[in-house]
């Protein structure tokens, strides 16, 4: 037989009595007054220790810990990156995937999304400050201690060589 406890107000509930009382009342069985829940409250012990004993596995054990995210596959790649031609970043939006910008001035805005292909983190690039217009495609991988890019204007053939970015540190 399983008791279930029925919280009442903030760190009160019943005890097992009650439980059993209201059980039985929700199974057909003879109900139980206001009176005979209000003396089988007992109160909680919400003191930081006792508390603290419910997240432990054994005593003596180390206290219980929820696991750390996993990262996710990209997230090397997430910050802030110099080439010789620039600086941009690369985070993650609110659906998880890699965004891509660069700020070249208020008339040159790039934005992408980077999904995996073949290797490489791979999108199509366009200019935010000039209504959408796109400009080419964008390759990114995890190079050494940096990333490598490389670029491809609409029309044309990937740059063979690319460039290395480094990353900016706070």
């Amino acid at each position: 037989l399983v008791f279930i406890r029925y919280t009442l107000a903030p760190e009160r509930v019943l005890s097992k009595k009650a439980s059993q009382q209201l059980h039985l009342s929700n199974m057909g069985g003879a109900c139980c007054t206001e009176e005979t829940l209000t003396e089988e409250v007992n109160r909680i012990d919400t003191s930081a220790d006792k508390i603290k004993s419910v997240f432990r596995r054994d005593p003596g054990e180390e206290e219980f810990r929820a696991p750390e995210a996993p990262a996710l596959v990209g997230d090397e790649l997430v910050g802030r990156w110099v080439t010789d031609k620039g600086t941009y970043s690369i985070s993650r939006n609110a659906v998880g995937d890699l965004d891509f910008l660069e700020e070249n001035s208020p008339r040159v805005i790039l934005v992408g999304t980077l999904l995996w292909n073949n290797g490489w983190w791979e999108g199509e690039i366009v200019n935010k400050a000039d209504n959408y217009k796109v400009v080419g495609r964008l390759r990114v991988k995890q190079e050494e201690d940096g990333l490598r890019t490389s670029f491809q204007r609409v029309g044309g053939k990937w740059d063979s060589i690319g460039l290395k970015a480094s990353r900016v540190l706070k």
